[in-house]
C-alpha cells in the first residue's frame, strides 16, 4: 500500500500467483463487487494482408449499438483485399468507478465456427512483453489506443489465445459474404456481440513501401554501411521487417556524427539490439568517456542510451527504432534542496530535488546517488515522480552540528554534489 514508483496516487494493489510464481487473474477468486456494466466496444480495425500474411494496409470503422448488441454502418462490409486480419478497441468498466480497464476475454466466430479467442486467466512474467504483439502497438503509442488483436503475429509467444484454432486470418470471397461475429465479456459474465458481414470487393495493386532492408524475424541480421553496424539477433522483432534506413548531416553544434534514420518508433522491437556509430568528428581523448548514443523521440527530445566505444565505435543497446547520432554530456546533475535549512531541529525529514540535464532509455543508467552525514552514508529514499530525495532522520543524527554532502552522478559519470552544515 502506497504511493511509490510508478503510481498515480496511493493504491492497494496485491497479486495472486500460483506456486510458480506465475501471475493470476485476481478477479476469478471470487472477489464480489458490484459489476453490472458490459464491455463498451469503439471502433474495428481491419489489416490487408497479403500471402504472406503481412500487412500491406489497414481501414478502422467506428461501431454504434444496435438495440442490445454492436453494429458497423452496414451489416455487410466490402473489403479490397484477399484475406483479412482483424482487432477490436474495446473496454471493460465497473459500477461506481471511472477505470477503463481492459476486458477478460474475446471470442471471434466465423460462420459460427469459433475462429480466435484469448482469455486472461494467467500468464508468465516472462511473456509481459509479447503483449506488443497482441495489441496494435502503432495505436497504443501514437493514441494510447488498445487494440486487442484477433490473429496472431509469427512471433507472439503469448498464452492466453485458445489452442486447436487457427491463426485468425480470415479469407474473403465476392459471391459469398461470411459471416463475422465478436463476443468480449468481463470476469463477471457481462458480454457484449458485434455482428456484420465481409465479402471481398475490388482489390487494388498497394503502394509498395519504403525499404532498403527486410529484416527477418526468425534469423540473426546485420545492417553495415561503414557510418552504422546494427546487430539483431534471432525473433528480434514478431514478424519480418521491412526497414528503411538513411543517414543526414546535422551540422548544429553538439553532433559528433551523421544522424542515422531507422524506420518508425511506432515499429514494436521484442529484444535489444546493438547499434554502433562511427563519429564524423575528432572527439578528443578527454571528452570520450562523455560521449553517448543520442535517441531522439518522437517528440523531439534527446535521450541517452548510453554506450562504449569498440574500436572506435560508439556502441549501445537500444529497443526502438528512430533517430540516432552521438552526441556529449559534460554537465552534472543539479541538486537543490525543497526541505532542509540551516536549522533541521525538530524536523522530521529533509528533501532534495536532483535532475540531470538528459534524461535517459535503453540500457543507459538512471541517476546514481548517495548521501553523507559527518563522512557517514545516510538512507535515501528516491520518489520517482517528483525526482525527490528523502531522508527520514532517526537516532543516528544526535543533536548537535552536522556536515551534509550529498553525491548524484550521471550514466556519464558527471558529478554533482551538495554541501552544507545543519544542526539538530
Amino acid at each position: 500500500m502506497g504511493n511509490s514508483g510508478g503510481s498515480t496516487g496511493p493504491h492497494l494493489h496485491f497479486e495472486i500467483r500460483t506456486s510458480g510464481d506465475v501471475p493470476c487473474n485476481a478477479l476469478l477468486f471470487g472477489l464480489q463487487f458490484e459489476d453490472t456494466q458490459k464491455p463498451k466496444l469503439h471502433q474495428l480495425k481491419i489489416y490487408h494482408l497479403n500471402p504472406q500474411l503481412e500487412t500491406t494496409k489497414t481501414e478502422k470503422h467506428n461501431l454504434a449499438k444496435k438495440g442490445g448488441a454492436y453494429g458497423l454502418t452496414n451489416d455487410t462490409l466490402s473489403v479490397g483485399a484477399w484475406r483479412i486480419g482483424m482487432a477490436l478497441k474495446v473496454y471493460d468498466h465497473h459500477n461506481g468507478v471511472s477505470n477503463w480497464n481492459g476486458i477478460y476475454s474475446l471470442k471471434m466466430y466465423r460462420n459460427d465456427s469459433l475462429a480466435h479467442e484469448f482469455e486472461m486467466d494467467k500468464f508468465s512474467f516472462g511473456e509481459t512483453r509479447y503483449i506488443n504483439a497482441h495489441l496494435d502497438y502503432g495505436e497504443q503509442v501514437t493514441k494510447k489506443s488498445y487494440f486487442n488483436r484477433c490473429f496472431e503475429l509469427p512471433g507472439n509467444r503469448l498464452s492466453i489465445y485458445g489452442k486447436d484454432l487457427d491463426d485468425g486470418v480470415i479469407k474473403l470471397f465476392q459471391t459469398k459474404a461470411t459471416k463475422i461475429e465478436f463476443v468480449a465479456a468481463d470476469a463477471n459474465g457481462n458480454e457484449s456481440r458485434l455482428k456484420f458481414w465481409l465479402k471481398r470487393g475490388e482489390v487494388k495493386s498497394n503502394d509498395q513501401q519504403s525499404f532498403n532492408y527486410i529484416l527477418k524475424h526468425k534469423e540473426k541480421n546485420i545492417i553495415s554501411t561503414g557510418a552504422i553496424n546494427a546487430s539483431f539477433s534471432k525473433n528480434t522483432f514478431y514478424e519480418n521487417c521491412y526497414l528503411n534506413y538513411s543517414s543526414s548531416t546535422d551540422n548544429s553544434k553538439g553532433y559528433y556524427s551523421s544522424v542515422h534514420h531507422f524506420g518508425e518508433f511506432t515499429t514494436p522491437i521484442h529484444k535489444y539490439y546493438e547499434i554502433a556509430i562511427s563519429p564524423t568528428q575528432t572527439i578528443p581523448d578527454d571528452l570520450k568517456s562523455k560521449a553517448f548514443v543520442a535517441y531522439c523521440d518522437k517528440n523531439n527530445n534527446v535521450k541517452s542510451c548510453g554506450g562504449k566505444w569498440i574500436e572506435n565505435r560508439l556502441s549501445a543497446n537500444v529497443r526502438t527504432f528512430g533517430n540516432f547520432s552521438i552526441m556529449l554530456d559534460t554537465e552534472a546533475p543539479t541538486i537543490k534542496p525543497v526541505s532542509f535549512k540551516s536549522n533541521m531541529a525538530g524536523r522530521s525529514k529533509m528533501t532534495f530535488k536532483i535532475k540531470d540535464n538528459i534524461s535517459t532509455t535503453g540500457k543507459a543508467r538512471s541517476l546514481r546517488y548517495a548521501g553523507y552525514v559527518d563522512d557517514q552514508w545516510i538512507l535515501l529514499e528516491f520518489d520517482s515522480k517528483k525526482n525527490l530525495l528523502i531522508h527520514r532522520f532517526d537516532e543516528r543524527i544526535g543533536k548537535g552540528s552536522h556536515q551534509l554532502r550529498i553525491e548524484v552522478r550521471d550514466d556519464r559519470n558527471n558529478l554533482g554534489t551538495y554541501e552544507a552544515t545543519f544542526t539538530r
